[in-house]
């Protein structure tokens, strides 16, 4: 059917679906955005399952967050990418940060944020945008460290700043025994 082939029709399909909150269609999200193939319909796919309220003991969480990270560090796609990790964020935002749910959030973002894949500075800003909604407190001095390395690659040509940075980031006061 010429429906089927056509995207924005899938596009506005999949959002509509979104807004019924019907969790029994999380699974069936969670398919179409495994095979499909155009980053428009992908990014309405990701976007109506981020707005879902799902309850963060849900084994329903779990499927989601592992095929939004999916997306969010494999994509090529920016906008597919960022939208991934924004539907982290909202999510799992306010949900528990000490069980399997949580760690492998974090894992699959330190994996992200360490890997030496060419990646957009905006996807990665979003990343780091979604680990602090979720945990806030609890990664605050990493993410600090993060950020004060990250311009500091900005900035690789300003060689006062990159010294600077260089001895910030050796320094015990940023990660205590690094020398």
């Amino acid at each position: 059917s010429a429906a089927l082939t056509d995207p924005y029709t899938r596009m506005w399909g999949y959002s509509a679906i979104g807004k019924q909150q019907d969790t029994a269609s999380v699974a069936f999200l969670i398919d179409a955005l495994n095979n499909e193939t155009d980053w428009r319909v992908k990014v309405n796919i990701i976007n109506a399952l981020g707005n879902y309220k799902i309850d963060h003991n849900s084994p329903l969480i779990y499927s989601s967050l592992t095929a939004l990270l999916e997306q969010g560090v494999n994509d090529q796609n920016t906008h597919v990418s960022i939208a991934s990790w924004q539907a982290v964020g909202k999510l799992y935002a306010g949900g528990s940060t000490g069980n399997l749910t949580a760690w492998k959030i974090q894992q699959d973002f330190q994996f992200f944020i360490a890997s030496s894949k060419a990646t957009e500075g905006f996807v990665k800003a979003e990343a780091i945008k979604a680990y602090a909604k979720i945990f806030r407190d609890e990664v605050k001095q990493s993410l600090n460290f993060i950020l004060s390395a990250c311009e500091a690659m900005m900035c690789w040509s300003s060689s006062p700043l990159y010294t600077g940075m260089k001895i910030f980031i050796t320094s015990e006061r940023c990660i205590p025994g690094l020398k």
